[in-house]
């Protein structure tokens, strides 16, 4: 809505004015006050006078102005540790966001010196170079980090004591040469096919086991029933009939190619 305020002439020594342009009241009647006690001289003045009266204006707003910086300062850096707060809340944080609040609430810094600080803590466990890049508290404060995250800038061989230490669990171990399988690696004995094919395999089967002889109570003739089997008529077959006279004793071997009919 239009008001005199903001239609008519612009008067800065009415906080009115300052108030409907975004002003809070506060500020508004701290503006209006400076802008009453240095007012611009008549356009007839001369431009030495004008200077001088701007400067003393620029001069009385300087603590109005830097009241307003900090206030914004301080405003972002509740905003950033409250959205820094609330990911750790939600399970999307890290350890860098946990050693930022720790930078706070431990050793109460400011947001950027405990970024700093946990950049510092973050480069020491890392295994990495010291390197600040800050001036000041921050620089201060990225120092104290690497001294926490176990840096030592007095120790020539610090970076690579902390880098070795760090790569350290990452190395796997060598694998162990062997011309044979470990006992370990075996494959467990069970009714399943064995891998090798049979034609590179050898049964030995006594007479009556082959049917060259009349079977016993305890035998069964086996030698038909591998040869049914799937394969089994690739195998070598060594019949052992020891002093069966009707065999003149010894033994018989033979690798059957076909199956019998």
């Amino acid at each position: 809505m239009a008001t005199a305020e903001t239609t008519g002439p612009f008067d800065p020594g009415s906080a009115g004015a300052w108030i409907a342009r975004g002003r809070p009241p506060a500020e508004a009647a701290q503006l209006a006050a400076i802008w009453r006690r240095f007012p611009d001289l008549p356009a007839g003045a001369g431009p030495e006078d004008r200077m001088q009266r701007l400067r003393e204006r620029v001069r009385a707003m300087r603590p109005f102005h830097d009241a307003i910086a900090r206030r914004n300062a301080q405003e972002r850096e509740r905003r950033n540790f409250t959205f820094t707060v609330s990911r750790l809340a939600e399970g999307q944080g890290d350890d860098r966001d946990r050693a930022i609040l720790a930078g706070r609430d431990i050793h109460g810094f400011a947001w950027m010196a405990a970024v700093r600080y946990a950049d510092g803590l973050h480069a020491a466990r890392s295994g990495w170079p010291y390197a600040p890049h800050a001036e000041g508290i921050e620089h201060d404060a990225y120092d104290h980090g690497f001294r926490e995250g176990g840096g030592d800038r007095e120790d020539l061989f610090d970076t690579a004591r902390r880098a070795l230490r760090v790569a350290a669990p990452q190395r796997e171990p060598m694998p162990v040469l062997s011309s044979c399988p470990l006992p370990s690696t075996w494959l467990k004995p069970d009714d399943a096919c064995r891998p090798t094919p049979w034609s590179h395999r050898l049964v030995i089967f006594g007479a009556a086991e082959a049917g060259l002889a009349a079977p016993t109570n305890n035998s069964a003739v086996l030698l038909p029933p591998l040869l049914a089997h799937e394969g089994g008529d690739g195998a070598a077959v060594l019949v052992v009939v020891g002093d069966d006279r009707r065999l003149n004793g010894g033994s018989y071997s033979f690798v059957p190619k076909t199956r019998p009919s």
